[in-house]
């Protein structure tokens, strides 16, 4: 064969030989190129993800610090509602009562007057109202006197300021305003 031809041959030869290399890099430069790509895309989504996750997270968790504070605000109002009704009925108690207990007291008025007379009742008189037992902030003084001129007793009490009447009447939550509201 004639080395020209043969030496033409040889470099067509090597020429294809360089374009198959040239297309297997190109090839496999695209590959790794697309497997770069979809790796960049998975990364890219999974931060998506978890900033997602994150936001319904904190969603979720400021939806818990609301309910717990709607709740804790709606025990504080019902907290404040049975103590104004505790105070009340304490109060009331004083009234309703007093007049059932007045009863039993009777044999020990008529024994202080039988033994000291009318002063030994207006003693025993005072005695019974400054233990008498009261609500506390009901009764500042208490005194009983009898007068000897006018044959009369004279009871003195001191009659306690309005300020111990709650002036609530319940509290109630507002979930609009999300506070505690006085009820009057």
């Amino acid at each position: 064969m004639d080395p020209a031809v043969e030496h033409a041959r040889l470099l067509a030869a090597r020429e294809k030989h360089l374009q198959r290399e040239e297309a297997a890099r190109a090839k496999e430069a695209a590959r790794v190129e697309a497997e770069l790509a979809k790796r960049q895309t998975a990364r890219r989504r999974e931060e998506e993800a978890k900033k997602r996750a994150n936001a319904q997270a904190e969603k979720e968790a400021q939806r818990q610090a609301r309910q717990a504070e709607t709740a804790r605000l709606k025990a504080q109002a019902e907290e404040g509602t049975a103590e104004c009704n505790r105070r009340r009925q304490e109060l009331e108690s004083v009234l309703l009562l007093r007049p059932e207990s007045l009863e039993a007291w009777h044999p020990h008025i008529e024994e202080a007057f039988a033994q000291d007379g009318p002063q030994g009742v207006a003693e025993r008189i005072e005695d019974l109202l400054q233990r008498s037992s009261v609500p506390p902030g009901c009764r500042t003084a208490a005194q009983a006197v009898y007068l000897l001129e006018a044959q009369q007793l004279l009871v003195d009490v001191a009659l306690p300021n309005h300020e111990i009447v709650p002036a609530v009447a319940s509290y109630r939550y507002v979930a609009q305003q999300a506070k505690c509201a006085e009820a009057r």
